[in-house]
């Protein structure tokens, strides 16, 4: 048993790596998918990238139901069937729209594939969950970090299909793998919920801190996935460092990893509401920098790792926040519902931001009237964030997710 549990860590965590380099791949594949699809503006190419969002939106809606209804081990396997099948369909089309039916393909597969995998590791390892879910987590981090620079230097040999296809195969090696090493794993048959979706939705919004950390989530997104997909242009149209732009996705990449570890240790020192509104404030601070000031040099890579310790909070605080104030009843619910505002806020900012750049026509003040929009939404984050009350909050460890 102790060989399979470990078969099915390893693949369990390879899933959640092809996550994040599906999340992250598209900043650096913009240009050779431009090219092949006939992708002619940034507005265009946001509007398939984002596909992938409102689909994760929709699989956060549902994943809460069925993992009451069904075992995590199944959904796992359908969430890579449907990765695989999203995937191969990227690969091989040459259609935008087919093409973005893949793409959401595979954000429907992020959405199933992360809660599931937590529930299945818990039963495994039920004494060693902290280090188990660390494991997975880490292999997330790393799929950010080998989905910029390496994947950049791979694409100089290897065309961007190529490197989808291998994926695919990855991802049906996987899958067999996992299979064969479940195939006698038997969940406890769960009591039936006492609480009915709908009215655990309501409850969970009549809790203060629920609906501040709802919000935070989607606020909190304007910085993350739309300077994820239009930061590094904007590097690349105004800074002159074409060949280092995947250098500033790495800084990127690599301080939202370590940045999750050291916001779990501020996380037991601050408290939520102090942690979530420093986090906006040097957000707020990042983006100022980037209107303001004409030239960072290479303060931009440095600019660049700052902003990923704005979103670690999420992992660290927002998720254990949870754990602490939520009826053990609803925490699928709870975890899966406030994840939706990080992919609703995903789907809608990264369209507005294609708009405002390319009604500017990629002009340094269409990039301004971004990072406007983004201080503006980080700043109602930080006014909601301070109605945060941490005394409602039940004593628990912090376990970092």
């Amino acid at each position: 048993m102790h060989k399979k549990a470990t078969i099915i860590l390893i693949c369990v965590s390879c899933a959640y790596l092809l996550v994040y380099f599906h999340r992250i791949s598209p900043t650096v594949f913009l240009k050779s998918i431009s090219e092949d699809m006939n992708i002619t503006n940034l507005s265009e190419y946001s509007k398939w990238t984002s596909a992938y969002f409102f689909a994760n939106a929709i699989g956060q809606l549902i994943i809460g139901p069925l993992l009451d209804g069904y075992s995590p081990i199944f959904i796992f396997i359908l969430s890579q069937i449907i990765s695989c099948l999203g995937t191969i369909t990227i690969a091989l089309t040459n259609s935008v729209d087919v093409s973005a039916v893949g793409r959401a393909l595979t954000g429907f597969s992020a959405a199933t594939t992360f809660i599931p995998a937590l529930y299945i590791i818990e039963r495994l390892y039920d004494d060693q969950f902290n280090w188990a879910n660390t494991v997975v987590f880490t292999f997330g981090g790393l799929g950010a970090i080998l989905s910029s620079t390496p994947l950049a230097i791979l694409e100089e040999y290897i065309h961007w299909r190529t490197i989808m296809i291998v994926l695919f195969v990855i991802s049906v090696f996987l899958l067999i793998f996992f299979v064969y090493a479940s195939k006698n794993l038997r969940f406890e048959e769960k009591e039936k919920q006492s609480v009915r979706f709908i009215v655990s939705i309501k409850k969970l919004f009549s809790n203060r801190n629920y609906f501040v950390l709802f919000i935070w989530m989607i606020s909190n997104t304007s910085h993350f996935y739309v300077l994820l997909l239009f930061l590094f242009e904007f590097i690349e149209d105004f800074y002159d460092i074409d060949d280092y732009v995947s250098w500033a996705l790495t800084a990127y990449s690599s301080c939202l990893l370590w940045g999750s570890y050291l916001a779990a240790v501020l996380h037991k020192v601050m408290g939520t509401r102090v942690l979530l509104v420093s986090a906006q404030i040097l957000g707020i601070f990042c983006v100022s920098l980037l209107y303001f000031i004409d030239n960072l040099s290479n303060f931009v890579f440095l600019l660049c790792g700052i902003l990923a310790f704005v979103l670690s909070p999420i992992q660290s605080a927002v998720f254990s926040s949870l754990r602490k104030f939520t009826d053990k009843e609803m925490m699928g619910v709870s975890f899966a519902f406030c994840n939706l505002g990080t992919f609703i806020g995903a789907w809608i900012f990264q369209r507005i931001g294609g708009w405002i750049i390319t009604r500017a026509d990629r002009q340094r003040y269409g990039y301004q009237q971004l990072f406007i929009f983004v201080g503006g939404t980080l700043l109602f984050s930080t006014l909601i964030s301070l109605l945060y009350d941490n005394k409602k909050e039940k004593k628990s460890i912090v376990i970092p997710l």
